[in-house]
């Protein structure tokens, strides 16, 4: 199953340097994205990352051998940003990064992944079978058609100002149990080439 995941507001908070540094985040600095009010004030602007975020995308890997893709309405730019400050090695790479060239407007039709992996050998084959959508805007998400409501996953919103200490367990929970109403509707596998 590859799980495709929102950037801003679920695996990172769209902020500033001193923000990220005063609750104590990782950050990851967007580029050419400066902004003084004076001399002697500057703000970098950037991603505070969720705390531990690598070790989940790694649980979500190697326990419950999922694949990880990112897909997010910011520019490119932001998107490739992002992903070499996550991104260590081969091992951690994401399936796909996609950005808002990618969007229908803001939203995410799930359509346009599986239009795009329809022909891929496994595991990168993606259909309705095997492919979950997490995001904190159930806007984005509903571009989807109902029918595909088990293959989109609501979560809260993170905000790196307030604490995240039960967020990824809230999240790996709704997760899962997708997941697994994913495999049982494909009789256990996931990743079979089935119709649409």
């Amino acid at each position: 199953i590859t799980v495709i995941f929102d950037i801003n507001g679920v695996l990172a908070h769209d902020t500033d340097d001193a923000t990220a540094a005063l609750f104590h985040h990782e950050f990851c600095p967007k580029p050419d994205r400066s902004s003084s009010s004076s001399s002697n004030n500057s703000k970098t602007y950037g991603f505070a990352l969720r705390h531990n975020l690598r070790l989940f995308l790694k649980f979500l890997r190697s326990v419950a051998n999922f694949q990880i893709a990112c897909w997010s309405s910011k520019r490119a730019e932001n998107v490739q940003a992002f992903r070499e400050c996550v991104v260590a090695d081969a091992d951690e790479e994401f399936v796909f990064c996609w950005d808002q060239d990618m969007c229908q407007g803001r939203a995410k039709p799930l359509r346009s992944v599986w239009n795009t992996f329809k022909d891929s050998p496994p595991p990168f084959f993606m259909n309705c079978n095997n492919t979950l959508l997490v995001d904190n805007s159930a806007k984005k998400l509903r571009v989807n058609e109902p029918r595909f409501t088990d293959n989109c996953v609501l979560v809260n919103t993170f905000d790196c100002r307030l604490s995240d200490t039960f967020a990824w367990d809230d999240m790996a929970l709704r997760i899962l149990e997708k997941a697994a109403g994913l495999r049982r509707r494909c009789g256990g596998g996931g990743g079979e080439k089935q119709g649409k």
